[in-house]
């Protein structure tokens, strides 16, 4: 079974912000950037809170790499300064953010 499986076996059963997490989960575990962007940003419509996604990230690390980590961070950084969510000013090397 796939996370993508997990996901919509489980619609009937979560919260839809608990759903989206766990799209948001899926994609990142599939490296699934195009279809990441886009669900990002559907998903900070409906209310998850930049600090959650940046937790999704993390936890994704021992499975996919600090490299692909980064990457996500990065995308996750330039979809939330560009939400208003986050200024470039707290944007980091340290944090993942490389700056484009």
């Amino acid at each position: 079974m796939t996370a993508s499986n997990v996901a919509q076996d489980n619609q009937d059963y979560l919260f839809p912000n608990q759903q989206m997490k766990l799209r948001l989960t899926a994609l990142i575990m599939r490296r699934r950037v195009s279809e990441y962007k886009r669900m990002l940003n559907m998903a900070l419509q409906i209310g998850i809170k930049p600090e959650e996604v940046k937790e999704l990230i993390y936890q994704a690390a021992p499975h996919i790499g600090l490299e692909r980590v980064f990457d996500f961070s990065q995308i996750t950084n330039d979809i939330l300064v560009a939400n208003g969510l986050l200024r470039v000013s707290q944007c980091t090397l340290e944090n993942g953010y490389g700056g484009k």
